[in-house]
């Protein structure tokens, strides 16, 4: 058994937070963190969980990041946006992050498995995903990180293509905020490269200053 596998397993019934959270098993892994189905306590409800991975705990970089995920997503109420219920530190000082849990595929799973949709159904589809990502802009957030991967396709109610945007990881705040000083800050600078090659715009690429038309490109790679 790899240790990565022997730390997940160790890891099944352990409580979080004071016991508002117990791990049920391991659903997904991405490069921050780790993801966990995990019932909720006070709610006895399932919810997605969220955290840091270990060797990159006394990261103060990649601690903001992931606070500012959870920020970020947490001030969006669009339908089509993954819910953000929940998020702090476990006892041990690490980020955790409790979210709706989604059934399922992503539409790059869809995409792999089905080819190309038939035009009206990659249109209502690309709809759902272009109004989540509208609110994020209206909001002076931009994902960054737009791709089949990040887009979550489920039957809810009478629509077998509802979609959801998840995973705004490395989400940069344009209009940056104000800490306790006064002074404004941003976490995500020029010069700094993140997302995936493929549906990047060109000026992600170089690592220049970038808006809302960098998620603009990506949506239209997508499609």
């Amino acid at each position: 058994m790899s240790q990565s596998s022997a730390q997940t397993d160790s890891m099944i019934g352990l409580a979080v937070d004071g016991g508002r959270y117990t791990i049920v098993k391991l659903i997904g892994e991405g490069g921050m963190g780790r993801v966990f189905q995990a019932r909720q306590t006070s709610m006895n409800r399932m919810v997605a969980l969220k955290i840091l991975r270990r060797q990159l705990a006394g990261d103060s970089h990649l601690l903001d990041r992931f606070e500012r995920e959870a920020m970020s997503v947490s001030r969006l109420r669009h339908p089509n946006t993954i819910t953000i219920y929940d998020y702090g530190k476990t006892e041990d000082g690490f980020l955790f992050m409790a979210m709706e849990l989604l059934g399922g595929r992503s539409l790059y799973s869809m995409l792999r498995d089905d080819g190309a949709l038939p035009l009206p159904r990659a249109l209502h589809i690309f709809e759902q995903v272009c109004g989540a990502v509208q609110e994020a802009h209206t909001l002076g957030i931009v994902h960054r990180d737009l791709k089949p991967e990040n887009i979550q396709i489920d039957q809810v109610a009478n629509d077998p293509d509802y979609a959801k945007v998840l995973d705004f990881g490395i989400a940069k705040i344009v209009h940056g905020d104000q800490d306790i000083t006064g002074e404004q800050k941003t976490l995500t600078l020029a010069g700094a490269v993140f997302g995936t090659p493929h549906y990047m715009s060109p000026e992600q690429v170089h690592g220049l200053k970038i808006d809302h038309r960098t998620d603009i490109y990506s949506l239209g790679v997508i499609l």
